[in-house]
């Protein structure tokens, strides 16, 4: 306006309530504060913050030298709002999951009295402009800091801390939508695209240390050795190919029956998983020979190692069904009711002390849970 308002008006009231909420003086500070920045697109949780006020004052963030790859973002910038975390502040046990409109949602899963495994929502924000295609976390790492990645249809890979529940930075270097991320070790990360490309990152300063170019069409699926020096990748140009990371160049390629949607490495054994149309194939490291060949019955959208000994498979009909890994025998089937009911995605979760899952799938159960994030927007155990 080009003439101030009279001081009793309704807008100077409406401008000291707002001085009041970001000085945190107000009863509704919290529910008003995630509002403002769920219409603004900024982070926001679910949850109050009740170790965080506007009034106290944060440390100053160090400050890096920022690569021309990535376009990072200061953990403080303002309207940034962490997501809570626990009491001690140690990172909870999280189950992640991306949506079709953008955003991030995630559960603390927690074991009930009988066993199961209870899943409360912590957070939930939009991440992307588009939908969020996949994610990825380190938690496999042994003493890492504990982050999160996520890939969506606005080529961009954002970086998240799960240790402080802050945003840390975004990666650019893709001109596709962003469809795989793969944690490779302590020190590296991989992100796949559209464009055919694969770009490794260095977590220390999020330099882009290599592009590895070889698939001609979107890459699905990137699956990274427990040593991080090996990565695995599929594309829809009908080829598998091995990654040497530390020469950063092609060691494996290899033709595929099909255009594949999943591949995965087995956890203590030199074999991995494909998925390739309503079939999933265990085959060999070392002769390539297929040692299990796990028909579904339906398109296969992904698939998990459960322990060395057995394949978990989702499909388009809403089907998760478990194999064994040497014959692929059929152990277990359990299809969702409902029209439209596909499964996106499997995830393992540990119950209980125990930390190895036994010979057999019932002794498997007793230590461990499936998790199922279907298209209906429900993530199940």
């Amino acid at each position: 306006c080009d003439t101030a308002p009279p001081p009793g008006s309704a807008l100077v009231r409406h401008a000291r309530s707002c001085e009041r909420i970001a000085r945190g003086q107000s009863s509704d500070t919290r529910a008003i504060a995630t509002a403002v920045r769920r219409r603004s697109g900024l982070l926001y949780s679910l949850k109050p913050f009740a170790r965080t006020s506007h009034s106290e004052p944060q440390a100053p963030a160090r400050k890096r030298p920022r690569p021309a790859s990535a376009r990072a973002r200061p953990a403080n910038a303002p309207g940034r709002k962490p997501m809570a975390a626990d009491g001690d502040g140690a990172p909870p046990r999280l189950v992640i999951a991306g949506s079709y409109e953008g955003g991030l949602h995630g559960w603390t899963a927690s074991e009930t009295d009988d066993g199961d495994v209870r899943l409360s929502l912590r957070f939930s924000f939009g991440a992307h402009q588009g939908c969020c295609r996949c994610v990825a976390t380190n938690a496999h790492v042994p003493r890492a800091q504990p982050l999160l990645l996520s890939g969506g249809d606005d080529e961009l890979v954002r970086v998240y801390s799960l240790k402080s529940f802050r945003q840390i930075g975004e990666l650019s270097r893709h001109t596709g939508t962003v469809t795989a991320l793969a944690f490779c070790g302590s020190k590296h990360a991989a992100s796949a695209a559209a464009d055919g490309a694969i770009v490794l990152w260095r977590l220390a300063d999020w330099a882009c240390v290599h592009v590895l170019g070889g698939h001609d069409a979107v890459i699905p699926s990137l699956s990274a050795h427990s040593s991080g020096r090996l990565l695995l990748s599929v594309g829809a140009d009908r080829t598998l190919r091995l990654w040497d990371l530390t020469e950063g160049r092609s060691a494996y390629v290899t033709r595929t029956k099909g255009a594949a949607t999943k591949v995965v490495w087995a956890p203590a054994r030199d074999a991995y998983a494909v998925a390739l149309g309503t079939r999933a194939e265990v085959r060999s490291v070392a002769d390539g020979s297929v040692e299990a060949d796990c028909d579904a019955g339906a398109r296969l959208l992904d698939c998990v190692f459960l322990g060395d000994a057995f394949l978990a498979t989702a499909d388009g009909s809403g089907s998760i069904s478990v194999f064994a890994t040497t014959g692929g025998a059929l152990l277990w089937r359990r299809r969702r009711a409902g029209v439209g009911s596909r499964v996106k995605g499997l995830a393992c979760v540990r119950v209980g002390g125990a930390t190895s899952g036994g010979d057999t799938l019932e002794a498997w159960a007793r230590s461990h849970r499936l998790l199922a994030a279907c298209s209906t927007g429900a993530v199940e155990a």
